[in-house]
């Protein structure tokens, strides 16, 4: 089973991945208290698939239990329950204009300890710029986006052999998260 939203945000995903890579920081996943995501919408109202992957896979990678979610027009907002504490999960959006794409356009991840991790487009450039602030220390760094067309996401997927358990897990609970916006809409 391939998506390809889920090859999407596969730089989206390295990126948040790497700000943890080091032992020293793996601390700061189990105080994080905020993820913000913004969206560039296709049309109001869309179901925003690719924020519900994003979701899905940090809660899944990180044992986060959702405990409710609601929905106000394109503001959607989740809370879960990790280890040590009640994470907000908040997706907003905003229409398109013709010269962005629909998709992701940003995602912050903030601590208790006031740590702050975020992934963005960068305003008129190709690359996705990572930040991290973290007691007095400020790291940026900032990569090209692979092409996104069609053809070579599929290209990229059909490569791919086996089965991909991290996408399993981070779609079932993206499945699970937009049941429950449903049900609270």
């Amino acid at each position: 089973m391939r998506d390809l939203n889920w090859s999407r945000l596969t730089a989206w995903r390295d990126l948040i991945a790497q700000f943890f890579d080091a032992a020293a920081m793996r601390d700061y996943l189990s105080e994080i208290v905020e993820v913000d995501i913004t969206r560039y919408l296709s049309a109001p109202g869309s179901i925003p698939s690719r924020t519900l992957l994003l979701t899905g896979w940090l809660a899944s990678r990180l044992g986060w239990k959702r405990m409710d979610a609601k929905r106000s027009g394109d503001h959607w907002s989740s809370r879960w329950k990790s280890e040590r504490n009640e994470v907000r999960v908040r997706f907003t959006g905003t229409v398109s204009r013709p010269d962005q794409a629909p998709g992701i356009n940003s995602i912050i991840l903030r601590t208790r300890n006031k740590a702050e991790f975020s992934v963005a487009i960068e305003q008129g450039s190709s690359c996705l710029t990572a930040r991290a602030s973290f007691e007095g220390s400020r790291l940026v760094h900032s990569v090209p986006q692979e092409p996104l067309d069609e053809a070579s996401l599929l290209i990229r997927e059909l490569a791919q052999t086996g089965e991909d358990v991290v996408f399993k897990a981070a779609l079932a609970e993206a499945l699970e998260l937009e049941k429950s916006f449903r049900l609270a809409g």
